[in-house]
């Protein structure tokens, strides 16, 4: 049996105009919004437009866009139902810009959430205020205050985020514009997308894709910028318990180069709290406490002013003060401080929950270290106290010269060369 060309254009010309509009309406007042579906709409909406799409030989089908705006006309958020397909959220932050002191450069940026529903499953029934939608047939929560559709997957077991977008865009200008035909024209600009696609697993992506683009101009009188772009694509995956990097590719042999050699590549571009708990389990693996199961937490207000981060031997948990802290050498020096008083614990010390448990769960400590945890002991006993009054941490010698504080401090170093990656800046800033 031969196929003829021009019947495969007819059947790809079937599928592509087999779709067909029903309804379009932009713009409209927020007040004239009505949803037969559930009763959703988000902060700050003045407008909305709905769009309707059927199909020419199906009369159940149908796909519906309705979008939401602020005041200015900037996208909110989007709601996309489709039969036979999970209901789509997209939720878009406000563009946040940043001024620096001399008036010369603006940064602005913003992220986007992809979220799916699956239809026909009812979700945890909050404040007993459940709508459950007759178009579609799935149950829907809903708080008085309308909260954002990305908390949805803390909540509800039939929500999944299927991606998260940064867009960063940074525009410099020249401080002495002298070209009156490029008054207007930015000397410098800088865009940055990064994107996380999920797929199996909620919190690790299985695709990251970073594409930047800079354009500038080398001088006042050049009227042609200079252009350079990047792009960057990172597959993973889940195994057991950890995340493997199963390739990378891209437009930089450098970059990819760099990353081949960071032990640390597969985490360094996952959210901040997802970061912290993988770059626990790679030192705690390497330490032999990983059965103690440190816990993380990210922006801590645990955390004093003068502290990047802390481990807190009571518990057994790491408080970073802020997400530009997440760095491999800053997290081998926090479990070296959990790898310290775990070996306090096995010397059956068993001052803090933490320590008795790592005696129950690692043994008593190896006669080979007997020297070694008799020094963090007295290192633990001299710990100043206070230490949040303390302007410079550096230049206060009882904490600077505690034997616990110098072996973390050495740990540290060993990492501090894959503190730097690419795009490592852009990372810092965000917190994306």
């Amino acid at each position: 049996m031969s196929i003829r060309i021009n019947d495969v254009i007819n059947i790809v010309s079937q599928k592509v105009t087999s779709k067909k509009l029903l309804s379009k309406t932009l713009y409209q007042d927020i007040k004239c919004f009505s949803n037969t579906v559930f009763d959703y709409i988000p902060q700050n909406a003045k407008t909305f437009s709905r769009v309707k799409i059927g199909k020419e030989n199906d009369s159940s089908y149908i796909q519906e866009i309705i979008s939401f705006f602020d005041k200015d006309k900037n996208i909110i958020s989007r709601r996309i139902t489709e039969t036979g397909k999970d209901d789509i959220f997209v939720e878009y932050s406000a563009w946040q810009t940043i001024e620096n002191l001399f008036g010369t450069q603006n940064t602005k940026k913003r992220t986007i959430k992809r979220i799916a529903i699956s239809k026909n499953k009812a979700v945890p029934d909050i404040k007993n205020e459940v709508v459950q939608g007759p178009y579609t047939g799935f149950k829907f929560n809903l708080t008085k205050d309308y909260l954002p559709i990305p908390a949805l997957p803390q909540n509800n077991k039939h929500a999944k985020i299927l991606s998260e977008e940064l867009q960063y865009v940074k525009d410099s200008t020249l401080r002495f514009e002298l070209s009156k035909i490029r008054e207007n024209t930015p000397h410098e600009l800088e865009t940055y997308i990064i994107k996380r696609k999920y797929k199996n697993s909620p919190e690790i992506p299985s695709e990251i894709n970073i594409h930047s683009y800079s354009s500038s101009y080398p001088n006042l009188y050049d009227l042609n910028p200079t252009v350079h772009t990047t792009s960057l694509n990172l597959y993973l995956k889940k195994e057991a318990k950890d995340i493997k990097l199963v390739d990378i590719s891209g437009n930089n042999f450098d970059i990819i180069e760099q990353l081949h050699n960071n032990p640390f590549s597969q985490y360094i571009y996952l959210r901040p709290e997802v970061k912290a708990k993988y770059y626990t389990r790679f030192f705690s693996k390497r330490r032999g406490i990983l059965p103690l199961n440190i816990k993380t937490y990210v922006n801590s207000k645990d955390v004093s002013e003068n502290a990047a981060a802390h481990f807190n031997p009571f518990n057994g948990e790491i408080h970073y003060g802020n997400y530009k802290y997440l760095k491999p050498s800053i997290a081998a020096h926090e479990v070296e401080h959990g790898y310290q008083h775990a070996l306090s614990g096995q010397n059956q010390r068993n001052v803090t929950p933490y320590e008795k448990n790592a005696f129950n769960l690692l043994g008593p400590c190896p006669k080979e270290k007997s020297s070694e945890v008799q020094i963090y002991e007295q290192a633990f006993d001299n710990y100043p106290k206070n230490l949040d009054k303390i302007e410079n941490l550096r230049e206060y010698l009882p904490y600077w010269l505690n034997d616990a504080e110098v072996g973390a401090r050495k740990m540290e170093q060993q990492y501090k060369q894959f503190d730097i990656y690419p795009f490592s800046k852009i990372i810092d800033e965000t917190g994306f």
